[in-house]
């Protein structure tokens, strides 16, 4: 066996280790970490100054257990089974959601699904192709990831496609100009502008170790779980239940249970606890959980797919905690609420910018210095997945740079000629506003599991500069918004694919996959654009007449009743430096843990108040009480847990809506006391007190 080789640092030590059966089989080497048991124990509950070194210490308390820690480069990963499968499943899941998407109740088919049918798909494969090109072996762990990078990333709805329904439409602007031709080359375009951003950004958003991407976690723990690959959290003497039959006995749980919340009993979607012990008529207007009846304080919801909005399983708990503060109070429905919520739009994007920079700026300022000197990104502190990719070669930033200017470039043609109408110069500025903010929004999404979104800020600033213009309004939020989404869509898969140890030009290939693919599958879907209409694509086209033709001069400019709601902007940027300044003099790793931008954020409004509840509560027991006082349970099921709990609900859901749809309507039992016209209407019906 050759000789170990160790490097000695300040406080670990770092084993390059051939692995013996490797080793037998002319591999090349699999690398492992050893760390002192001194810092494995209770490591981020001392003072750490640096905050990325601290983030990527909480990082490893993470991953260490979950992620494989080995790898063979011979792995076969982009395969013709890979992307035979990945493009079928692409191809399905695009044609599906976007047809889809049109009904009145438009519902999208999780890509779960393709994460849990393709292994067996794969595996049959294996077993039935020749030997050679088409099989190279048994269906590999790298295989199943690309397979669902594939399906995931081209088959789901282009954020374009409301631009183009709302010109095309019938019951909207009803342009005659725009046709298949065009619409697909603006969806493209808006598409792929994103990739080559997307590889430039991995210097800062994948190769850390202090970017967790926790998103990404409970996917690692279904490949592992599916491919039955070994990994630290399964070397426990405690709890001897693989992981494997601990995944589908939960998945047939929730997947029978969920069909009692959304269709035998659909009350169980929100119970509104308060409703049930008072008459009195403020009380239930505080008690009632369902959507715009009141403020939800105590209802409980017993449907995952609401639940799971806030995957509370799956990120940290402080992150959970810091969303909840907000969706605690942001139920009520007061004639100011509207202003509101742009108020505290402001505020997110401007402290987005601001905790990046006071917390990440010295990290962010040395990782550019590297990529100016074209640096190894893994100068310093190296984490396990960045020693095990050093045995691949990696994909120039260059060439991403060359892709991102290629197509700004066509980008600016296309919305120069085509019924889209936006100028160049208004093209630039949309993509500049998406790179600007493609980092410390990734950051925070990156080290929280949530995301924050640039739709607003986008429809602020072209209606400021151009008011009175409804489609190149649209156009330039859907740039600024989509170029950004998608390049962070991208990066998590990239940092999927480091976890997972799939090589950069395996990687690479699988992004051309996508590319060649995606202006298939939009010219195969795109019938269903031109031949429907549907009511899901209001919200879009309300917002471009607001921001578009009123513009936001009217509603925020000097002399208007909301002009303050400007300083909103100017809190978001000293808001953060609070906590900030509160670590210098008082060092405490709770400061960094208060994020600004999470605690005002408003992603979504929930359709029912009684996730909430259950949420925080289900986040604490798992991310804080299992994690703390259960490790070895939190290292071997807590995702496991997680991914069960998500595809089995999503499935059963799916179920239940493709019966209703395509079988017969009357799935849905009679009205009764559990399954009510109105929830929660025990809030609003019989006899109130004052």
């Amino acid at each position: 066996m050759p000789p170990r080789h160790q490097i000695d640092q300040s406080n670990r030590s770092e084993t390059f280790d051939w692995d013996p059966l490797s080793y037998a089989h002319g591999c090349r080497p699999s690398y492992k970490y050893a760390y002192p048991s001194s810092l494995l124990m209770s490591k981020t509950e001392k003072y750490v100054e640096d905050t990325e070194e601290y983030d990527a210490l909480v990082a490893e308390e993470y991953t260490k257990a979950l992620t494989p820690q080995t790898d063979d480069p011979n792995t076969p990963a982009f395969t013709f089974r890979a992307v035979f499968l990945g493009c079928l499943w692409a191809v399905f899941l695009a044609v599906a959601n976007v047809l889809f998407s049109f009904r009145t109740n438009p519902f999208v088919i999780p890509t779960g699904l393709a994460q849990l049918l393709s292994y067996p798909m794969g595996v049959f494969l294996a077993w039935i192709l020749p030997k050679g090109f088409l099989n190279p072996g048994p269906f590999s762990i790298k295989e199943h990831v690309l397979i669902f990078i594939i399906a995931g990333s081209a088959g789901g709805l282009p954020y374009g496609v409301d631009n183009v329904v709302m010109q095309h439409g019938k019951s909207f602007i009803n342009d005659p100009a725009v046709n298949m031709g065009n619409s697909l080359a603006f969806v493209t375009a808006s598409q792929l502008i994103g990739y080559g951003l997307a590889g430039i950004c991995r210097r800062f958003l994948v190769k850390p170790a202090a970017m967790l991407w926790p998103g990404a976690l409970p996917a690692v723990s279904l490949f592992t779980t599916l491919n039955r690959v070994e990994t630290l959290g399964d070397k426990t003497e405690k709890y001897t239940q693989s992981r494997w039959s601990y995944f589908f006995m939960v998945f047939f749980m929730i997947f029978v249970f969920q069909f009692f919340p959304s269709l035998l009993a659909t009350s169980l979607s929100t119970v509104s606890l308060l409703c049930l012990f008072t008459t009195n008529r403020t009380a239930r207007f505080l008690g009632s959980g369902s959507y715009g009846g009141g403020v939800g304080i105590l209802a409980w919801s017993f449907d995952w797919t609401q639940i799971s909005v806030y995957a509370p399983i799956a990120v940290p708990f402080y992150a959970t905690a810091n969303l909840e503060k907000y969706e605690a109070f942001k139920p009520f429905y007061l004639t100011e609420a509207f202003a509101g919520l742009y108020l505290l739009s402001f505020v997110t994007i401007a402290a987005s910018i601001s905790h990046v920079v006071l917390w990440y700026g010295a990290d962010i300022k040395r990782q550019v210095g590297q990529a100016l000197r074209q640096a190894n990104t893994a100068e310093g502190l190296k984490d396990t997945h960045n020693v095990l990719m050093e045995a691949y070669p990696d994909f120039p930033e260059w060439a991403y740079a060359v892709w991102l200017l290629v197509f700004t470039v066509l980008s600016v043609v296309v919305c120069e000629i085509t019924p889209f109408h936006m100028p160049w110069w208004a093209t630039l500025l949309a993509t500049f506003m998406a790179i600007v903010f493609t980092i410390p929004i990734g950051i925070i999404q990156a080290v929280t599991g949530s995301q924050i979104g640039l739709n607003v800020i986008t429809e602020f600033v072209i209606g400021l500069i151009s008011p009175g213009q409804t489609i190149y309004m649209a156009t330039f939020k859907s740039f600024g918004y989509n170029v950004m989404i998608q390049a962070l869509n991208l990066v998590s898969d990239l940092k999927l694919g480091h976890y997972m140890h799939i090589s950069p030009y395996a990687m690479l290939c699988t992004l051309w996959t996508l590319s060649l693919l995606q202006r298939s599958l939009r010219m195969t879907s795109g019938s269903g654009i031109y031949f429907n209409d549907s009511v899901g694509y209001n919200t879009f086209l309300n917002a471009a007449g607001i921001w578009g033709s009123i513009g936001p001069a009217r509603f925020f400019g000097s002399g208007t009743p909301y002009f303050s709601l400007n300083l909103g902007f100017l809190a978001g940027f000293i808001l953060p430096v609070i906590p900030w300044l509160l670590n210098k003099y008082y060092p405490n790793n709770f400061w960094h843990l208060i994020n600004v931008p999470l605690l005002v954020f408003n992603n979504t409004i929930p359709g029912e108040l009684g996730a909430l509840l259950p949420a925080l509560l289900i986040g604490f027991y798992t991310q804080y009480f299992l994690k703390r006082y259960r490790t070895e349970w939190f290292d071997k099921y807590n995702y496991v847990l997680s991914i069960a709990l998500d595809s089995g609900a999503a499935i059963a859901v799916l179920v239940i809506t493709m019966l209703q749809a395509f079988v017969t309507s009357e799935v849905s039992p009679p009205p009764s006391l559990l399954s009510p016209t109105s929830l929660d209407f025990y809030c609003w019906e019989g006899t109130y007190s004052d």
